[in-house]
């Protein structure tokens, strides 16, 4: 297991054996975090014996890795038999059509929900949950890819309404999948759940495309004016007759993480491409309101020194679209000042998702919070504190 893992079960053990000490999980945890921060907690793996689960997890990364169809097959049936529940292995000898494949799929998701039942249902923050969370997340991305929305819609809502903070982004296919059905009641249910939602280019796009292809204009033009304001980026795509579809999709990268980016803008309208299709209006209405917007914002600015510094800030954050685009953001979050400067690139890349990219935002998380996102450990928690970062006091 990584450091985190090793963190995470170190401190589901905790909460096994001391909940009923604490008014709640979440008071648990803060005792936790408070015990591993004085170094009475050392989540760092034992010298004991390798148990079945890293066994398992081994002979899964050493499947991963394997070119030979029937030795790939063979590992991960090992890998099953020393854990049933290695849902990703499982996952990965699905073979056939897609029909079979999605059979497959639902079999090993019946399975684990039985197991699920079991737990303490407790979401993300449960350890021993995740297997399952990670399951459905991936089944339902699967669905989604091949078009089935509606199959796919439940995995994804299952996966936002049992996890507070999102952490595997499922919120970001639930605005697609709203958007291309016109569900704008779930829509904007989901886009008023989600805190801070109009800081998010990934949340802003789906819901303004919406609510122009559903001809509800005044609602369009605020979200294009909330899009102009948290990525200035978006005006690059605006510059040719029809959407850069080609461009977008050479720059679509959905396993990236950079908030607010060009990457954000591609992966947020590359899955939209059939609901803008069948809108004949929607990008030439955007554009000009567009430019309607950039124009009232310019006019506000009375000075000379003012209309510099704006052309200036708009020079300094707008990335161009050329070919083969490389996708290395780390040094968005390296400049002096900055509460992610050094920082190990991934968690820059996974806080960045979350929107926690300044200190403002992550002044309205807790240290509790933040540390029970995925792939956020203690170190990451710490540099954070040493980069002068203060978090919101527990209730």
């Amino acid at each position: 297991m990584s450091f985190n893992d090793d963190f995470f079960a170190n401190l589901q053990q905790f909460i096994d054996e001391n909940a009923d000490k604490y008014p709640s999980i979440d008071d648990a945890v803060a005792a936790y975090i408070e015990q591993y921060n004085k170094g009475q907690r050392n989540p760092k793996k034992s010298n004991g014996p390798i148990s079945d689960r890293e066994k398992s997890m081994d002979l899964l990364q050493e499947a991963m890795y394997e070119n030979n169809v029937k030795k790939q097959r063979k590992l991960l049936k090992e890998a099953i038999k020393l854990w049933p529940d290695n849902y990703e292995a499982e996952i990965l000898l699905a073979e056939g059509s897609v029909e079979e494949v999605i059979k497959h799929f639902l079999t090993v998701h019946e399975r684990a929900h039985k197991n699920w039942l079991k737990t303490d249902q407790v979401g993300w923050l449960n350890f021993e949950e995740r297997p399952y969370w990670q399951l459905k997340y991936f089944i339902g991305s699967y669905l989604f890819n091949v078009g089935m929305l509606i199959k796919a819609e439940p995995f994804f809502r299952d996966c936002f309404d049992f996890n507070e903070m999102d952490n595997l982004g499922a919120r970001y296919h639930l605005m697609s999948i709203y958007a291309r059905t016109y569900n704008w009641e779930a829509a904007t249910e989901i886009y008023y759940q989600t805190p801070e939602a109009s800081e998010d280019d990934m949340m802003v796009i789906p819901l303004m495309s919406l609510a122009v292809a559903l001809g509800e204009f005044q609602t369009a033009r605020k979200l294009l004016a909330d899009l102009y304001r948290i990525n200035p980026q978006f005006d690059e795509i605006l510059k040719e007759d029809f959407w850069p579809f080609e461009l977008l999709d050479e720059i679509y990268s959905p396993d990236q993480y950079s908030f607010n980016s060009v990457t954000t803008i591609a992966n947020a309208i590359v899955p939209l491409i059939p609901l803008l299709t069948g809108v004949d209006y929607a990008y030439g209405w955007i554009k000009e309101e567009y430019g309607k917007i950039a124009k009232q914002k310019a006019l506000k600015l009375k000075t000379p020194k003012q209309v510099q510094l704006a052309k200036k800030k708009k020079k300094d954050n707008v990335i161009s679209f050329p070919s083969g685009v490389t996708t290395d953001f780390a040094n968005n979050y390296e400049a002096e000042g900055s509460p992610l400067a050094g920082l190990a690139p991934k968690p820059q890349h996974i806080l960045a998702l979350q929107g926690l990219t300044s200190f403002e935002a992550l002044a309205h998380k807790t240290q509790k919070e933040v540390a029970a996102i995925q792939g956020i450990g203690p170190r990451t928690i710490q540099g954070l504190l040493d980069n002068g970062v203060k978090f919101k006091k527990e209730k």
